[in-house]
């Protein structure tokens, strides 16, 4: 008789083709912390009914454009819980057999431009682990009542994420914005 032994993979490259896939073949509710959810994040991260989702969805972050109201409302028509944690900087996802901690934000730009890396587990004592941390942040939640009030407050970023020069040492130059304009 084989046992299957819990398995442990970085993922450092489409780490969101991994997140996706475990969201959408989830038999079961699955659990989530992820500080920004842009305005793809319902796409990157389709939960199903019955699912938590924990976000930054502070006033700052929504009148920065990190984090989209109108995303999180459509998880939320869905059946999703959806929970505000201000401060919130987490990005671990609890799915039914695997799970991933990393640093992806549910971003177009944590999917396509920047650098992540995700550790995706399939140890039963870490998910659960995983789970019971979502739960413990899942205080505050969004209704329709609020979600309306963030939606009239949502303003899209101002200003382009900071790109690699055209110049011939690329790797070394990056544009350097004030932290006031990079919309933290």
């Amino acid at each position: 008789m084989t046992s299957l032994a819990p398995t442990t993979k970085l993922y450092s490259t489409a780490v969101w083709r991994h997140i996706t896939a475990a969201a959408k073949i989830a038999s079961k509710p699955s659990y989530a912390a992820v500080a920004y959810f842009g305005s793809t994040g319902d796409k990157l991260l389709p939960l199903r009914k019955g699912s938590k989702l924990v976000v930054d969805a502070s006033l700052g972050a929504v009148t920065t454009g990190i984090t989209d109201p109108k995303a999180l409302r459509r998880l939320h028509n869905r059946g999703v819980s959806v929970f505000s944690m201000p401060l919130l900087h987490a990005k671990v996802f609890a799915f039914d057999s695997v799970g991933f901690v990393g640093s992806s934000n549910a971003s177009s730009n944590s999917a396509t431009r920047l650098i992540e890396a995700n550790i995706a587990i399939s140890d039963t004592k870490t998910l659960k682990s995983i789970r019971e941390f979502v739960m413990s942040l899942a205080t505050d939640s969004l209704d329709n009542d609020v979600l309306d009030w963030l939606e009239k407050r949502y303003r899209p970023p101002k200003i382009a994420m900071p790109s690699v020069s055209d110049d011939v040492h690329k790797r070394l130059i990056m544009q350097i914005m004030p932290a006031d304009q990079q919309g933290y």
